[in-house]
């Protein structure tokens, strides 16, 4: 899958959106960060259009969040008031902070004193706002999914010959069934 990406790449130099699928693939099966941040960089250079940007934005916005979490949980919230953006952004430039100033290191300890990260601790409030973070994103999952699935319903029955008027509304009522998904997933945990 990689080499497929890869090519794919290269062979439309133009393309923003691939390179975005191949960061999100880098990320999540190779877990290298620093190519997926090397093509999302290349993604944003290579001019994209309006809904591509977006996706950007929308991807560096649960980037950010992502480490901004990470970082909360690794070495407490005291950490994160010292230096509130220690992390490069993805798309280039520096988001704050001299590097190797009181940035972490691979264990995630403040280059400062191990001793005062492990007695700050993590607050309730660390760790109730890193749950909320991931049901937001298992819920934005979820609905991706169901999307997908309606989608490919929509098309598939819109391919054929005699396409049913009935099932073409059916799933072209996305909307409904992410709802009526997400409805019964917090009664489900309200139980």
């Amino acid at each position: 899958m990689e080499i497929l990406l890869q090519r794919a790449c290269e062979r439309y130099p133009t393309s923003s959106f691939l390179c975005v699928i191949y960061a999100r693939f880098c990320w999540e099966h190779l877990l290298n960060e620093q190519r997926h941040n090397r093509l999302l960089t290349e993604a944003q250079h290579r001019s994209p259009a309006l809904d591509v940007a977006f996706l950007l934005f929308c991807y560096q916005q649960d980037v950010d969040a992502l480490y901004k979490s990470a970082d909360m949980l690794q070495t407490g919230h005291r950490a994160q008031q010292q230096q509130p953006a220690r992390r490069q952004s993805v798309f280039g430039g520096a988001a704050g902070g001299a590097p190797g100033a009181g940035s972490l290191s691979k264990s995630g300890h403040d280059d400062g004193s191990y001793e005062e990260n492990i007695s700050c601790g993590i607050s309730g409030a660390d760790i109730a706002l890193y749950e909320e973070y991931q049901a937001h994103l298992t819920a934005a999952t979820q609905a991706v999914e169901i999307a997908t699935t309606q989608q490919h319903t929509f098309w598939t029955e819109l391919l054929l010959a005699e396409p049913q008027v009935d099932v073409l509304l059916r799933s072209g009522t996305v909307s409904l069934r992410v709802e009526s998904a997400l409805n019964r997933r917090k009664s489900g945990s309200e139980v």
